[in-house]
């Protein structure tokens, strides 16, 4: 197996797999956009809205605003916490007041890091003396929980059986070749644990 002619340019990253299979390279792909972790906002407290949106859109628009990457943060299910904490939450606030639009670049992370990817996604606009304040906490999560978790636009094409060209676009902050790096380590994982359980099969005869 070989991996020839990458390219890789910002959020992009483009390789040809040789010597492989469709099988594989299907594999690959899946884990990558399925199971590879972004932050998304799971939790939207909205303290004051005098805005013409109701409530559930402005939160819908939030939940679907992709966010750049930190791996310091543990997943919600493999924290020690039971309710949420800073090793595995962010925390974002934001208050305006009219009249203004308010923009995905108005929120305030507790972690620099972790931050919208676009700054002027609009979110809501507020005429004169209206009032808007929210707090939001953000988790990570993968794309077989929700459709929020989208890590990537990810595609395979086929030359020849054993000639196979991957593109893959990162949407968030995550960089292309880490994303695939990782999802090769799950698959990984997932062998290894694969190869113990049938290590306890007990032979039937």
């Amino acid at each position: 197996m070989e991996i020839k002619n990458k390219k890789e340019a910002g959020n992009s990253f483009e390789f040809e797999l040789k010597g492989s299979d469709e099988v594989f390279a299907n594999t690959l792909r899946r884990t990558l956009i399925s199971n590879v972790p972004v932050f998304a906002a799971e939790k939207i407290a909205i303290i004051e809205n005098n805005a013409p949106m109701y409530d559930e859109h402005i939160a819908h628009r939030i939940a679907m605003i992709p966010f750049t990457y930190s791996d310091k943060y543990n997943n919600k299910d493999d924290c020690e916490c039971e309710h949420g904490c800073d090793k595995c939450n962010v925390t974002l606030t934001l208050k305006k007041k009219g009249k203004a639009s308010v923009y995905s670049g108005d929120f305030k992370s507790s972690d620099r890091n972790v931050v919208p990817v676009c700054k002027d996604i609009l979110i809501t606009r507020l005429e004169e003396d209206m009032n808007f304040e929210i707090e939001a906490t953000l988790i990570t999560g993968t794309l077989k929980e929700h459709s929020k978790f989208q890590n990537s636009i990810t595609s395979t094409s086929y030359e020849t059986p054993d000639n196979i060209r991957f593109k893959i676009k990162s949407i968030t902050g995550r960089k292309p070749r880490d994303m695939l790096l990782e999802s090769v380590d799950i698959l990984k994982n997932k062998l290894t644990q694969f190869k113990k359980e049938i290590a306890k099969t007990k032979e039937i005869k």
